[in-house]
């Protein structure tokens, strides 16, 4: 029976990958010594040649040329004071995920420690001007966040959130949000450490990928932006064993 060096055969192809960039993997930092890089959400503009990132640690946005593999840093996004007396004086932004919208990106921020209920948010960012303004507050570990055209008014947009009290242990569940008005609303609230979204455009199917290695599937949603009559949390469905 022949044996299969699996690592020896995974080096060999992977280094046989094309590399388009290699990003810094860590910068001088006057709080920590040095800053280790952990980028985290990747997104394509709509005109293909320009590809958008966030890192996690660098509290960064970045912008890639498809074709020559030059980036560069477009916004830093600084700390914010924190209001409780538990952690430090600040609290790190901690971008999770990017999304064109329109001549915009949504940046999606988890926050750093002690990760306050209601302190995460959502920024629409200008990348041609490098700024950017408050698009949704008052949520809570926010790792991804996507969009749909309804054919009406607005858009409907989607937050994922990872947990509700991430210093319990084990942490809370996470949630699903839907914002058919400034209002939130809750699809799913009982995901198991949810990471990221992802939507159909031909069905309107959307997937929730979680940390328990399930993949949820929610079904379609009415041209008009509602949910069927049944709800949209009790038609979850599993790719994978619960």
């Amino acid at each position: 029976m022949q044996r299969l060096d699996v690592p020896r055969l995974v080096g060999r192809i992977a280094k046989r990958l094309p590399q388009l960039v290699r990003l810094p993997t860590s910068e001088p930092d006057p709080n920590t010594v040095y800053r280790f890089s952990n980028p985290w959400g990747l997104a394509l503009a709509d005109e293909g040649a320009t590809l958008y990132a966030v890192d996690a640690s660098m509290n960064a946005l970045l912008r890639i040329d498809t074709a020559t593999g030059r980036w560069r840093r477009i916004v830093r996004f600084p700390p914010a004071p924190n209001p409780g007396p538990v952690g430090p004086p600040v609290i790190d932004a901690v971008p999770t995920s990017v999304r064109p919208y329109g001549q915009q990106l949504l940046v999606s921020f988890l926050t750093g420690f002690p990760f306050i209920h209601g302190a995460a948010r959502v920024l629409a960012v200008n990348p041609a001007e490098r700024t950017s303004e408050p698009f949704m507050f008052g949520l809570t570990t926010i790792v991804d966040v996507l969009w749909r055209p309804t054919g009406g008014p607005r858009p409907q947009f989607f937050a994922l959130e990872f947990s509700q009290n991430m210093t319990a242990q084990p942490p809370g569940p996470g949630r699903l949000l839907r914002f058919d008005t400034p209002e939130a609303q809750v699809v799913a609230a009982d995901l198991r450490g949810p990471v990221s979204l992802a939507l159909d455009p031909a069905s309107n199917f959307l997937y929730v990928l979680e940390l328990s290695g399930r993949l949820l599937r929610l079904p379609s949603i009415d041209a008009d932006g509602l949910p069927p009559d049944d709800g949209i949390a009790g038609a979850l469905r599993y790719f994978a064993s619960a």
